[in-house]
């Protein structure tokens, strides 16, 4: 096993060093003879869809301001890109393949050994997904809420979301025409549901047939409709560790109280939420939809209406779990000032809550995939997902789709210790949330962390667990206070967060509204530096949001041909004011691509390093590990730094699949 900072010889990147850039510190001349005799390798910045953020773009603002007028923007300096020198001389990395996956279920492999006579499943199926979803739809203005009654009444921005599904699902109609006639007339199947946020279906089958459907090259994954019980919370008493002084510890307070961010439109997929409790009741209430996938009830609201009734009752998606897991969840996200504002939630976003268990606390696949499709249709940004599953297909591919449509995807690693970390957590475009105790600020050992069959580290961050916060016992109708553990327990903390800082982010014009920028600031939120070790149980650490400091922000790319951007940073220093320290990270999107039952090595190596002014311009600070999609550094004097042009420089030392964006965010204070 190679330790944090090392590479094998082998492989993927053994050329590193010898792969570098040409001495850039070489004399002038030399550089300019070899540009003549060799030429040099072409830039191939990445092609952006319509929606996306712009790239190489330098944001600046303040952590302690929402003013609009502490925010500018410029462009990266164009020769920021460092392109490789001698490129006919260099080979390129060459992916390498894993072991083949059983693309079916492993409990329901175990059933078709031995098919009964005449036995169906319902099964969801996922086939490989040819198109790439676009940002969906309108950003709505920060800190609106959607009900009517609030003065939304712009259909526009309705039919601009619907126009852009309805492209989608006009995209994939001759595929679905074309597979559902194969899966009727050759396997038995009858087609219950086809989706539009992932290709795939929810079919009836006879179980002998299971097996020949999985051998067809289009298929990716099939697996039962019935799903796992939800990242149970752990219950137990402890004073003091309320949702305020959680908040506290994680400087949310100051997002909400003092910036007066009520954080963007969310999404809770979770047990159901119990909306008679005392915090989540009353006038001041966020919560906006109730829904529940498994019956359907709730799921055709359109975009701006909220069907909330009257006097806290919800119409649908009530928790029916023992200890009100989802009514748990949300009061963390949203509860409202009872108790003298003891457990009041991180945010004050408007908040979409979408039941995908059943009353026997066991999730359904389909259910889970329509809450999805719901989530990303009424706009939410933020997603808080408390599932935990272990497939390769249909939620794992519909996590993927909703990030490229615009959606930040927070889910919990899981608090099975069998498995290394669990869908959709363990997904490359998601945020995986472990768990530290609130009370003494230590990893909790319980929950799944490591790393994911394609060696990326799990968790990103942790997040506080075993707070205090709404309780709801159906069994004697009473409302009360209890302790959400594990991390069922931290997502939500983790969720708000990232509902904070994509609301702090669209501040000023341009806007930045990519997911991947508000990972890159969680990341930099953390209290960790790399480089990262494959067995680090922490991610980038506890989740503490910046309330000081400069931030400056954007997202660029790396590739083959140019290795390198250089972003410089300007530090102004003085006696009276001081710069101690600088704070900065990356975090980068890949894509999962699979050969048939193989899966391909996409997994581009990022490092990240800080480089102070001069004429040698030396490297002060670096965070070059292996694993995982993130890289974090710190760069701190206590007697203030050098006033100048500083260098953050994000160097490709692997990239398989060029050109990779990636985004990064730094602060000074």
């Amino acid at each position: 096993m190679r330790s944090a900072g090392q590479r094998s010889t082998a492989g993927p990147g053994s050329s590193r060093r010898a792969s570098r850039s040409f001495s850039i510190a070489a004399p002038r001349h030399a550089v300019l003879l070899a540009a003549v005799l060799c030429g040099c390798a072409p830039l191939d910045p990445p092609a952006l869809r319509t929606g996306e953020d712009a790239i190489d773009v330098v944001h600046r603002g303040s952590f302690a301001s929402a003013s609009p007028g502490t925010r500018t923007a410029a462009s990266l300096p164009t020769n920021a890109h460092r392109r490789r020198w001698f490129p006919w001389f260099q080979s390129h990395p060459v992916p390498r393949a894993f072991p083949p996956l059983d693309l079916i279920d492993p409990g329901l492999k175990l059933r078709i050994a031995s098919p009964l006579p005449g036995a169906r499943e319902t099964l969801f199926v996922t086939f490989y997904d040819t198109l790439r979803v676009g940002p969906i739809g309108y950003w709505p203005v920060p800190g609106t809420k959607r009900d009517s009654a609030y003065g939304i009444t712009a259909d526009s921005l309705v039919l601009t979301a619907t126009g852009l599904i309805q492209g989608i699902e006009a995209r994939r109609f001759l595929r679905y025409e074309k597979d559902s006639i194969d899966l009727v007339t050759n396997y038995g199947a009858t087609i219950l549901k086809k989706y539009w946020l992932v290709q795939g279906f929810l079919v009836d089958m006879p179980q002998e047939l299971v097996d020949s459907l999985s051998r067809r090259d289009s298929i990716l994954y099939i697996r039962p409709n019935r799903g796992n019980p939800p990242p149970q919370a752990f219950r137990d008493t402890f004073p003091g560790n309320d949702v305020e002084a959680s908040a506290q510890q994680m400087g949310a307070r100051h997002y909400r109280d003092v910036l007066g961010l009520t954080g963007e439109w969310t999404a809770l997929l979770d047990t159901g939420v119990e909306t008679e409790h005392d915090l989540l009741c009353g006038s001041s209430s966020s919560i906006c939809l109730m829904a529940d996938a498994m019956s359907g009830d709730g799921m055709q609201t359109a975009n701006f209406t909220c069907n909330r009734g009257p006097g806290c009752v919800a119409p649908y998606g009530n928790d029916f779990t023992k200890h009100g897991h989802g009514t748990q969840s949300a009061a963390i996200l949203v509860g409202n000032e009872s108790y003298s504002g003891r457990y009041r939630g991180l945010t004050s976003a408007s908040l979409d809550c979408i039941r995908v268990y059943d009353s026997t606390q066991v999730s359904s696949t389909a259910a889970a995939v329509d809450a999805y499709e719901l989530a990303t249709r009424r706009l939410n940004r933020v997603m808080a997902v408390e599932l935990q599953e272990r497939t390769l297909g249909d939620i794992a591919v519909t996590t993927r789709n909703a990030f490229d449509a615009g959606v930040a995807i927070i889910a919990a690693n899981g608090n099975d210790n069998a498995y290394v970390t669990t869908t959709p957590a363990s997904e490359r475009l998601a945020i995986g949330v472990g768990a530290y105790d609130v009370m003494n600020g230590e990893v909790v050992r319980i929950f799944s962390a490591g790393r994911t069959a394609d060696l990326r580290n799990k968790p990103d961050l942790i997040g506080p667990t075993f707070t205090e916060t709404a309780a709801y016992d159906r069994t004697n109708a009473t409302v009360k206070i209890g302790i959400a553990g594990g991390t069922s327990g931290s997502t939500p903390y983790a969720a708000g967060a990232a509902s904070l800082l994509s609301d702090w982010l669209r501040i000023g014009s341009p806007q930045t509204r990519d997911p991947g920028q508000v990972y890159s600031l969680m990341m930099l939120s953390g209290d960790k530096t790399g480089p990262f070790r494959d067995t680090c149980r922490a991610g980038v650490g506890p989740v503490k949001l910046p309330t000081t400091g400069e931030a400056v922000w954007g997202k660029t790319w790396v590739s083959w041909n140019a290795p390198t951007v250089e972003i410089p940073i300007t530090v102004t220093s003085t006696a009276s004011n001081p710069v101690k320290r600088i704070e900065a990270a990356i975090w980068w999107p890949e894509k999962t691509e699979m050969q048939g039952a193989t899966p391909v090595d996409t997994h581009s190596d990022v490092d990240l390093s800080l480089h102070a002014p001069g004429v040698l311009s030396p490297r002060v600070a670096k965070s070059d590990g292996t694993f995982g999609v993130f890289e974090r550094l710190v760069h701190e004097k206590t007697t203030g730094l050098q006033s100048g042009t500083w260098k953050l420089k994000i160097h490709g030392y692997s990239i398989l699949r060029p050109p990779q964006i990636v985004y990064w965010s730094l602060r000074q204070k």
